[in-house]
C-alpha cells in the first residue's frame, strides 16, 4: 500500500537510495491510530529531527558529542566522504544470485553463488541525515556501544534511562500485531532470523526476546539488525552483547543467519553463559 501511495504521490516508486531531503523523503500516512498496530516505519528519523530542533545540533554533531567522543569513536559518520577514518574502512559487497523475494526482499535462492557487486548499497552522498538508516562505520566501534548499554557504565545514558530502553513498550494491540508479524516464518528471515516465539515485545531500541532461548539468549535480550546482513544482540542478564556482520546483500541471508546463530551459540558456550 505504502509503495502505491508513494508512487502515486511522488511520482517513482520508492528505492534504497534516497534521493530528496529526508524530510520531505518520510512523509508516509499513517496505517493505523498510535497503539493499535505495529509496522516497520520511520519513527526514529522524526525523532532525528526533533533532536535537532530541541538541541540547535544536527543529529551528526550530537552523536559526535555524545556517543561517538565519550566512547573514543573515530569512525562513524553520516558523511563517509567528509571522514577519511571511515572511508578507508569500506568494504566491498557482494550479492547472492538468483534474484530476491518479490515482496521481503531476501535472496530468494539460498543457494545461489555469491558474486561481487559494484554497489556500496547505501547512498554516499544522501541528501540529509535519517537517524534510522545512513551511518558509516566500524563494527568493533558499533560494539562499544552495545557494551556500554549492556554494562549501564552511564558513559552514555543514566542508568534509569537504560532500564526504560529495555523495558516493553507495546500496547497489548500492538504487542499482538507485532506477534502476529513475526509468526511468519518468511518475516523473521526478512528480520535477520529472529527466534519463533509467541512472547516478544519492543523496547527503545529494538526488539525485546522475552523469553530465554535455548542455548543462547536470555528474556530481556535486546535484538536487531539491518542492511546488509548485520545482527546484533545486547543481553544484560547474562551481561553480553555482539554484532556479526558480513558484506552480503541481500539482509535475510538464510546461510548467513545460520553462521550468525552459531557464532552466538559459541559466545555463549565458550563464556559459560550458556542456558541449555
Amino acid at each position: 500500500m505504502l509503495k502505491r501511495y508513494r508512487t502515486a504521490t511522488e511520482g517513482s516508486a520508492p528505492g534504497l537510495y534516497v534521493v530528496k531531503p529526508m524530510i520531505e523523503a518520510c512523509t508516509f500516512p499513517l496505517l493505523f491510530a498510535p497503539g493499535e498496530g505495529w509496522e516497520y516505519g520511520v519513527g526514529i528519523d522524526w525523532a532525528n529531527w526533533a533532536v535537532e530542533r530541541v538541541t540547535g545540533l544536527s543529529v551528526e554533531q550530537y552523536m559526535e558529542k555524545n556517543i561517538w567522543a565519550p566512547l573514543d569513536i573515530k569512525s562513524m559518520t553520516f558523511h563517509p566522504k567528509t571522514k577519511p577514518a571511515c572511508m578507508e574502512k569500506l568494504t566491498d559487497m557482494s550479492a547472492r544470485s538468483g534474484g530476491k523475494h518479490a515482496i521481503l526482499a531476501f535472496p530468494a535462492d539460498p543457494e545461489g553463488k555469491v558474486e561481487y557487486i559494484d554497489n556500496g548499497i547505501w547512498n554516499l552522498d544522501s541528501p540529509g541525515i535519517s537517524a534510522g538508516v545512513g551511518c558509516y562505520g566500524s563494527i568493533v566501534e558499533y560494539q562499544r556501544i552495545l557494551q556500554s548499554i549492556c554494562a549501564n557504565d552511564e558513559k552514555l545514558l543514566a542508568r534509569a534511562t537504560v532500564e526504560e530502553m529495555f523495558r516493553p513498550q507495546l500496547s497489548e494491540a500492538s504487542r499482538k500485531a507485532w506477534m502476529a508479524r513475526i509468526a511468519i516464518p518468511a518475516i523473521r528471515q526478512a528480520f535477520g532470523g529472529l527466534p519463533e516465539s509467541d512472547k516478544g515485545d519492543w523496547g527503545l531500541g529494538g526488539c525485546l526476546i522475552m523469553e530465554d532461548v535455548p542455548g543462547t539468549m536470555t528474556k530481556g535480550t535486546m535484538v536487531w539488525g539491518g542492511y546488509p546482513n548485520l545482527q546484533w544482540f545486547c543481553d544484560r542478564s547474562a551481561g553480553m552483547s555482539g554484532i556479526f556482520g558480513s558484506q552480503i546483500f541481500l539482509p535475510g541471508d538464510l546461510k548467513e543467519i545460520a553462521l550468525y546463530k552459531e557464532w552466538q551459540k559459541e559466545l555463549y558456550e565458550k563464556t559459560g553463559k550458556d542456558i541449555l
